[in-house]
This record gives structure tokens, sequence and C-alpha cells, in this order.
């Protein structure tokens, strides 16, 4: 049994976007390059019975990092559980929750809180950035130079079967399409893309992931370096992570803000309860204490919570309907002047 768990992508002017830091003294992206070798056990990471590819695959990718950079490090199905409840509210005797992953929310969790591995240790990562999905040149670049590309599809039936009978993920026409699902793609031979899903190596065509890719997404790893400060491929991440550090945080200059708001679910039965987090970064850490007014109109009314976020930096709500309709959550905070919102809709049905 294999299950898909990817929310559906939507743009962010916050966003940094790849093309805007591209350099022009990068390495040339040989013919063919990856490491997925590294790694003997992927693991399914309990993707076979809930919606966490998103968690399943950023562990994937803190797995061959730390294999790139001399180091063993083990997930099992309990820690990406774990994860995937603290990012989306998922709760195992609550079936319904299981709605899966935004994938930028997951990114800023790895950024702030990090996965946490088998022995209990927290992986964290730098900053992300969006590439464009339409600039295959950009995408094996970014896969060269960090060794992952996280990847968001619009999963057809047809992959879904060839998976099963060990074939590459092709367009076949008509396929109709049964969800969102996140992959890894770690290795590139000159033809073909491979990317990591439901614990093993899928050979996939660019063709493939030209018609079917919505989100894509370079991320910087410090896990990846050697005692030299070097990728495998001699790039020196370190220094480009500074940089990219300075750019977001602007020392001695006014700080950055984004507030993320997101829900155990997007649909729910009446009378359940679906919780609602709002998370407050400051220069892309989580804000403590941060004031973050959260507006819940249901039923032709308005409801007004005042909230705080808690050690985390997330301040969270429990929102229900006693009837069937739409209820629109939306959340509002104005540090030192600066306003930010966000707005998201969950549908309680009968």
């Amino acid at each position: 049994m294999r299950k898909l768990g990817k929310q559906p992508y939507s743009a962010s002017k916050k966003d940094l976007l790849y093309r805007n830091y591209r350099g022009s003294n990068l390495p040339p992206v040989p013919k063919s390059f990856g490491h997925q070798g590294l790694v003997a056990n992927w693991g399914m990471l309990g993707n076979d019975t809930v919606g966490d590819c998103v968690i399943a695959g950023a562990d994937h990718a803190t797995m061959l990092w730390n294999a790139e950079g001399g180091r063993q490090v083990s997930f099992t199905t309990a820690n990406a559980l774990a994860d995937y409840s603290a990012i989306t509210g998922y709760n195992p005797n609550v079936p319904d929750s299981d709605q899966g992953t935004n994938i930028r929310q997951a990114l800023l969790y790895q950024q702030t809180t990090g996965m946490v591995d088998s022995a209990g240790n927290r992986h964290k990562i730098g900053a992300f950035l969006a590439l464009d999905i339409n600039n295959m040149d950009e995408i094996l670049e970014a896969l060269y130079l960090f060794g992952v590309v996280k990847i968001g599809i619009q999963l057809p039936a047809s992959a879904d079967s060839q998976f099963d009978t060990g074939q590459p993920w092709t367009v076949v026409e008509n396929s109709q399409i049964i969800g969102g699902h996140d992959v890894e793609i770690v290795d590139y031979d000159g033809m073909w893309l491979y990317v990591v899903t439901w614990g093993k190596v899928q050979q996939v065509s660019v063709d493939f992931f030209k018609a079917y890719c919505d989100e894509a997404w370079a991320i910087l790893s410090l896990e990846m370096l050697n005692g030299k400060g070097l990728s495998p491929e001699g790039f020196n991440l370190a220094q480009l992570q500074a940089d990219l550090n300075a750019l977001v945080s602007i020392p001695n200059g006014p700080p950055t803000y984004y507030l993320s708001l997101g829900s155990s679910a997007s649909s729910a039965p009446v009378n359940s309860n679906v919780t609602v987090t709002a998370i407050l970064l400051e220069n892309n850490e989580p804000m403590l204490g941060a004031e973050i007014d959260v507006m819940v109109t249901k039923q032709n009314s308005v409801y007004v919570h005042n909230l705080k976020s808690d050690a985390t930096g997330r301040a969270t709500l429990a929102v229900t309907s006693s009837t069937a309709e739409t209820v629109q959550i939306k959340a509002m905070a104005n540090p030192q002047g600066i306003e930010q919102m966000q707005t998201i809709d969950i549908a309680f049905t009968e």
C-alpha cells in the first residue's frame, strides 16, 4: 500500500528565487552525476499507511546529505510520524487528520526545528529557494550543487502502475491525476532523472517531470559538506549559506517577517476539531510570544482569538463547526507596524 500527501502549491512573493541568486562563476554541470548509491536502505517511513510523503522526503534528503558528508543517520516510521504530527497536527487516533503537508510549511519546519532521527538528533536546513520548473537547466544545476532537489508532482494513475511493475515514470496520455506527491530528485544520468519515493529509487523521464511537476525547491544543507567545508563536487556551499543568511537577515537593517498559516485538515466532518497553526518568523527565526490575531468566520459570524506564540514559535487553535459549511481562517500580525496576513479555508461536511 502507498499513500500520497502533498497539499496544493501556491506561489509566494516571499520565496527566495534561485534564478535571482545564480552567479556567473558556478561550476559547469556534467552530463551525469549523483550519489544515490551512498544510501543502501531508504525506508518507507510511514508513507505506506499515511500521507506523510513530504516528511519522508525530507528524511530521505537528510540521509543522503549526511552520507555525502561521510556520516550515517537513520530514520524510523515513528520519527517521521512525530514530525508529521508536529507540522500538520496529524493525530493517529483521528484518521481524518491525515491530510498531507504543504511543502513550504514543511521546509520552514526543517529550517527552524529540524527533522528528528532515530537517535533523537535534529537536522536543520539553511535557506531554501524556489526553482523555475520550466527551466530544466536550472533544475539540474541545483541538483548538482546541492545534492537533492525537492519536487511536488501531480501524480497520474499511470505512474502508480509503472512503479508496481518496475517501469520508469513516463507520460501516458489521458492518465487521470490521483493526487499530489512529494519526491526527491537525487541523480541524473544524462537522460533520466532518479527520485526517491516509497522507499525506493524510481527512474523518471524528463518529459514526465515537465508534464507533472508543479513545484521544485533547492535546499541548502551544511550536512553534505566534508571536513574541508566543500560539497562532494567541490562547491563552497558554506560561503553561499553565509551569503544567503546575510541576504535574508539584512544585518544592521530592518528585520523581515513571514507569517505561516496551516491546518491539520482542509476538510473534515461536522463537529470534529481541526487544528490551525500560525507561525510568525522574524529573519527566518520563530518569534516567541508573538501576538497573532486569528479570525474565524463561520455561520455568518466572526470570532476573533488573540493568541501568543509558544516556546516553539507556534500559536494553535482548534476549529469546529456544527453545520456543513466552509469556515474561513484569517491570521494577522503586525510586528513593528509591518502587516502580515494569511488566509485558509476548511470545509466541514456532513
